[in-house]
């Protein structure tokens, strides 16, 4: 006998989330006629450094981050690993994940937080319900897409001080987009082993490219706190365009 759908959740936090409308949530609920009691949806609680999925998971549901921050790896022989992203409130685990059985990827904490669990099924019926839907989401994968090619590029071709400094303006550029404002001074949970195992460097070596960066007034990181102090100079040395106003 089939097991009943959990109830869903009364509070409907999806439908007043601050991140909605920066995050793929925004095409599913538009789709689902502009409100989350059309998505199956659970809201749980994670502690810092829990993992949320192991790779080759199988999924019934779709994970999105609602607090806190997350990593996404890939587990090597030796106990190493490898960070292909870094989750911020809004995003999904995957823009992929709707459409596989199962998720190639592990999936960790890096705070506390909490996150929803969409039901995969209601994700895919949802997109192909609607042109709209389907094509943001298109773009997501898209844009998903070319910051794993810009990531490859940083780690196959790039010095360290290019790979750190632009690891920390995707995140800065990111955070904008979510928070809409400027970020100058932030809190940054990463710790110089995520730095590490996200630009293929050793923690030894980013502890060095730190330093370096502290000494030239660029940007300083201390106790999970970062401060960037010549924001134009961290774009220089990143071979990024600034912003405008910088």
């Amino acid at each position: 006998m089939p097991r009943p759908n959990p109830p869903v959740s009364r509070a409907r936090p999806c439908d007043t989330c601050p991140h909605r409308s920066t995050s793929l949530c925004n095409f599913l609920l538009d789709g689902a006629g502009g409100s989350a009691t059309q998505i199956w949806q659970e809201h749980k609680t994670a502690r810092s450094r829990q993992i949320l999925y192991r790779a080759g998971t199988h999924l019934e549901h779709v994970l999105v981050l609602c607090e806190g921050w997350a990593h996404r790896f890939v587990s090597l022989s030796g106990g190493h690993r490898m960070i292909l992203s870094f989750l911020l409130p809004g995003d999904m685990m995957t823009a992929t994940a709707p459409f596989s059985d199962r998720i190639s990827s592990s999936i960790q904490m890096v705070t506390a937080g909490r996150y929803c669990l969409l039901r995969r099924v209601d994700v895919l019926q949802t997109l192909s319900g609607t042109d709209s839907a389907l094509t943001g989401w298109g773009q997501h994968i898209k844009t998903q897409q070319e910051n794993l090619e810009q990531q490859l590029v940083d780690i196959g071709r790039r010095s360290a001080e290019e790979r750190i400094a632009r690891l920390v303006l995707r995140i800065v550029q990111r955070l904008e987009q979510h928070e809409s404002q400027s970020k100058r001074e932030f809190s940054f949970p990463l710790t110089q082993q995520h730095i590490a195992d996200a630009t293929g460097l050793t923690p030894i070596h980013v502890s060095r490219t730190l330093n370096v960066f502290r000494q030239k007034e660029i940007m300083s990181l201390s106790h999970s706190f970062l401060a960037i102090h010549n924001m134009r100079m961290l774009h220089h040395i990143a071979d990024m365009e600034p912003p405008a106003d910088d």
